[in-house]
């Protein structure tokens, strides 16, 4: 029997296990859905789930465990393509959805109280690893998703990092306002509870706020973390952001809220202050699917602003001589139909460049990927650049690029649409006086001017770089 498993077996059979927003299961009511979703699935090889967050998302994951077969969480935001890549690059022969998917064979059937469809496809039994428990897949923002394989000791492990990191207890309220189809989400609100014995709060997506792949309702976002007296939560910053904004207008305080990490991007300094003056502890952390999600972590008794904390306990790290972060611990076995890179001594490459204190906190300088080189051959990393200028109470999102020109650019997003260009000019000239002359920003452009319709986003709420980039870089070509 799995660690997870058992760990659920020992809980008193009615303490409370999910809450929902169908309703309440205990631990006996799991068991028995577990049990009962095991038996109609027993021949799976390999278990999709392109579902809601709920207590059947939970009970499917736990049976593919009781079953030792592997389960692949497809994100809502895959497009069909992709979800038809995972299918067939998985070998997924058993998928849950919440919609008939048309042309597939399918049942229907109840699971933790939801009408659910069963659609079993001829598997092409992909070559994962014997003890492989999920199989997460990259956000495939520039090519089809890659899939990540990971045993469920590495992300347990993970699991009670977090735990002891975060002190959080069985009793305390941990909201889940992430799709459960990011590990991050998977391990923090489902994984991390079940061995503490506490309970699962996993609402709807569309009752946290989300509308669609990255819009967000930040009145509805307050409205959840208030009804369900929220202890604890995982955001990206863009919902920080969002919720921030929800308290100031309705004058609202979180007095249950005792941890509140942001992740999966950088946290804009003046977002960090922003969230200090109106009581909201924040913790900023850092993490990669090929390390079972989180790596580094700030916590009450170890918080410096700025960081993206500590390294979690079974986290062992080094900077490479070039600044890299290297990472060792609860990594990935393989990733599926694509050949490792190698990793010296068992450090993983993490591709982003960093520093670390001497008390241990670490502190993210860009991704190397999306460094780019000045007409005058210098290196910039453009989140250094949009750190600063996010530091500005004035901006609230930028990106910026500079490829083989000779003055960097910047796409800005003001926090008010009354700011006149003035105004945001001497922000950017504030933001200057902390860079050295190769990374300031000469020029910048209203964000609403390239795209009327909003920025173009990715998965984790923020700008999505790349399609910026070539807006910028077609205008600079031809201008």
């Amino acid at each position: 029997m799995s660690a997870l498993l058992r760990s659920i077996a020992t809980q008193p059979a009615q303490a409370l296990a999910i809450q929902d927003s169908e309703g309440c299961w205990s631990y006996a009511d799991l068991r028995a859905e577990v049990e009962s979703f095991a038996a109609r699935v027993s021949s799976v090889h390999c278990l999709g789930l392109l579902l809601d967050n709920g207590a059947a998302w939970v009970v499917a994951d736990l049976a593919a465990r009781q079953l030792n077969r592997p389960c692949v969480p497809i994100p809502h935001f895959f497009s069909p393509q992709q979800i038809q890549h995972v299918l067939q690059d998985a070998g997924i022969d058993v998928l849950l959805s919440q919609q008939a998917l048309p042309g597939l064979p399918q049942e229907t059937l109840v699971v933790a109280g939801q009408s659910l469809f069963l659609h079993r496809l001829p598997s092409t039994h992909s070559a994962l690893p014997t003890d492989c428990a999920k199989l997460t897949y990259t956000s495939g923002t520039t090519a089809q998703p890659k899939g990540v394989c990971l045993s469920e000791a590495a992300m347990l492990q993970v699991a009670q990092s977090i735990i002891d990191a975060s002190e959080a207890t069985a009793d305390e309220r941990h909201v889940c306002t992430l799709p459960l189809s990011l590990l991050l989400a998977n391990i923090s609100a489902v994984y991390a509870p079940l061995l503490l014995g506490g309970c699962c709060y996993l609402p709807r997506l569309q009752a946290v706020g989300w509308q669609g792949a990255s819009g967000l309702d930040a009145a509805s976002l307050l409205g959840l973390l208030e009804r369900w007296q929220a202890h604890s939560s995982v955001f990206v910053p863009q919902m920080l952001q969002a919720l921030l904004l929800a308290l100031q207008t309705a004058d609202a305080t979180l007095p249950h809220m005792r941890y509140l990490a942001v992740g999966g991007a950088p946290l804009a300094r003046n977002l960090q202050k922003m969230a200090v003056a109106q009581g909201l502890p924040v913790f900023e952390g850092y993490g990669l699917s090929e390390c079972a999600s989180v790596v580094c972590l700030n916590t009450a008794a170890a918080h410096k602003p700025g960081s993206v904390g500590q390294p979690l306990p079974h986290v062992e790290i080094r900077i490479a001589d070039d600044g890299e972060l290297l990472v060792k611990g609860a990594q990935l076995q393989a990733y599926l139909n694509h050949p490792l890179p190698p990793c010296p001594d068992g450090f993983w490459a993490t591709g982003d460049f960093a520093e670390q204190d001497d008390e241990g906190f670490v502190f993210l300088k860009g991704r190397k990927k999306t460094c780019f080189i000045t007409a005058y051959g210098r290196n910039v990393a453009p989140e250094w650049v949009e750190q600063e200028l996010c530091a500005q109470p004035l901006i609230a999102q930028a990106v910026v690029y500079g490829e083989a020109l000779p003055h960097n650019i910047a796409v800005l997003q003001a926090r008010s649409s009354a700011a006149s260009d003035a105004q945001i000019e001497t922000a950017v000239q504030q933001a200057n006086q902390h860079l050295p002359d190769y990374a300031q920003v000469k020029y910048w452009r209203h964000s609403h001017e390239l795209f009327p319709q909003g920025w173009p986003l990715n998965p984790a709420g923020v700008p999505d770089r790349a399609a910026v980039n070539a807006v910028l870089d077609h205008q600079a070509r031809h201008s």
